[in-house]
């Protein structure tokens, strides 16, 4: 048998034996590749799908730590680097003298050497979320030897990034790739007033991360209901533990949207919003504690349809020039409704639901400050229709006749992120507009106060692009009081 075998491989012709020599090199390659398999994972098998997907969905994971990461270095470092090194309002100094009892006595009690106003004496009526983070940072500045009042006011740094990857992770779990995600949270973070506000003391911030972790439960509730709604109970409890007002402008509207999305999700998104929930009451009534020592006949005195004006276009504060991504974010609402009606729909309320509340309160400008700041805690519900914007936008200018299109959104985001920029780089306790409102900011009469908000001469905007031409009033590392000269 043998002997037949060698007289017919001898007996073929040089074609026959080049065919079976690469036949034999085939056979031994996939013998080498089982081999290898076998032996690097037999207890998953030969042809194991798992195996397969898992190889494949390592490059994905490269690209998405890649991706994760350079939001988060790009953010933390813009907001370590317009920093204020001392709190910079009544509030921040507040929940700075909150923060310092935390780290050094456990306790959370204010002197009155700390309130000049006595309104929070000696127990404050703000939220405990932006003490607590001071007070890690405080702790932390005493045991390397630093100055404990420089590490709190980083404290927003943080909470800017964190925001950022949370909008991030939103985009991922919406379905969007690495890249995507990366320019929808790097747009929302730093096109809207997030990126302002990051060089206050101010509880803005934190709120709003409570906010974009509330979306990620949201959207995810559609899948896993249980993990979802916990996730959106844990971003309504952070939320409320940074501002109590989100008990009533936030907590309400994302239950409704777990109740949608999820309805057995329902108990979960309870149980994680309910510790904070319990926490507060504790801390904010507990004391007898009212916010900022007035009742809600005092505060809410401002007529409704001016200050939704104000807040929605005014010159002072109006969210269309502070946030001109605002307007291509409108103009995706049908695009985001079609693909997640319950999640836009949560989105528009939540921003939505804030302009009549405070356009009724006295101070709708929100003090000493830089655009909307009540609308701030709601910019990451930019989020899904910032997501449209770019998702589509970018694959029609196959088509010459849409590049213009992709242009002027391309504008409009670069001219947004400026207009951030301005107000994290100049101090705007040195514009008219608020040094105007400073003489009238006394008056109980609020005609003196929207009178300069409407006021075009007033443009906060174009006064700091100047000052920031000039290099003058510049913010970065400011340790002085927004609105209180001499202090």
């Amino acid at each position: 048998m043998v002997g037949y075998r060698v007289c017919q491989r001898f007996s073929e012709s040089p074609h026959d034996r080049a065919q079976l020599g690469h036949l034999q090199v085939e056979r031994m390659t996939e013998s080498f590749a089982v081999s290898s398999n076998v032996s690097t994972a037999p207890h998953l098998g030969v042809d194991n799908p798992a195996t397969s997907r898992a190889v494949a969905a390592r490059p994905r994971q490269l690209w998405a730590l890649l991706s994760a990461g350079l939001v988060g270095i790009v953010s933390l470092a813009a907001g370590l680097r317009l920093a204020r090194f001392a709190p910079d309002s009544y509030d921040s100094n507040i929940m700075f003298a909150v923060a310092k009892s935390i780290a050094t006595s456990f306790t959370t009690y204010v002197p009155p050497a700390a309130d000049f106003q006595l309104r929070n004496t000696p127990h404050s009526s703000y939220g405990l979320g932006m003490s607590l983070v001071e007070a890690v940072g405080y702790a932390v500045a005493v045991h390397t030897g630093h100055n404990p009042l420089t590490f709190a006011m980083l404290g927003n740094a943080f909470l800017f990034a964190a925001v950022a990857l949370a909008i991030w992770a939103w985009a991922r779990a919406a379905g969007a790739s690495e890249i995507l995600a990366a320019a929808v949270a790097l747009t929302v973070s730093f096109g809207t007033m997030l990126l302002a506000y990051t060089s206050t003391g101010l509880s803005e911030i934190g709120t709003a991360l409570g906010v974009a972790i509330a979306l990620i439960g949201v959207e995810l509730a559609g899948r896993r209901p249980r993990v979802g709604s916990l996730i959106a109970g844990a971003g309504v409890g952070v939320a409320v533990l940074w501002r109590p007002d989100s008990a009533l402008l936030i907590a309400p509207l994302v239950g409704i949207a777990i109740l949608l999305r999820a309805r057995r999700g329902v108990p979960a998104f309870v149980l994680a919003s309910l510790p904070v929930a319990i926490l507060t009451v504790v801390y904010n009534w507990g004391y007898g504690a009212r916010y900022g020592g007035y009742t809600a006949d005092q505060l809410f005195t401002h007529p409704m349809l001016p200050g939704i004006y104000g807040l929605l276009l005014s010159p002072g504060r109006g969210l269309v020039w502070y946030v001109p991504l605002f307007v291509p974010a409108l103009v995706a609402v049908p695009w985001a409704w079609r693909r997640s009606p319950v999640l836009t729909g949560l989105c528009l309320a939540l921003l939505f639901v804030r302009l009549p509340l405070y356009a009724m309160e006295n101070a709708w400008m929100g003090g000493w400050s830089w655009g909307p700041r009540y609308l701030t805690p709601a910019m990451p519900c930019l989020a899904p229709l910032v997501y449209e914007v770019l998702r589509r936008v970018p694959s029609r200018t196959l088509s010459w006749r849409s590049l213009p299109v992709a242009a002027a959104v391309g504008v409009v985001i670069a001219v947004s992120v400026s207009v951030q920029v301005l107000g994290a780089a100049v101090r705007y306790d040195t514009d008219t507009a608020n040094q105007t409102m400073t003489a009238v900011w006394r008056n109980t009469d609020v005609g003196p106060q929207d009178a300069v908000m409407f006021d075009w001469k007033y443009f906060p905007i174009l006064e700091h692009l100047r000052e920031l031409h000039h290099g003058r009033n510049l913010a970065a590392g400011y340790r002085g009081w927004v609105g209180l000269p001499n202090n």
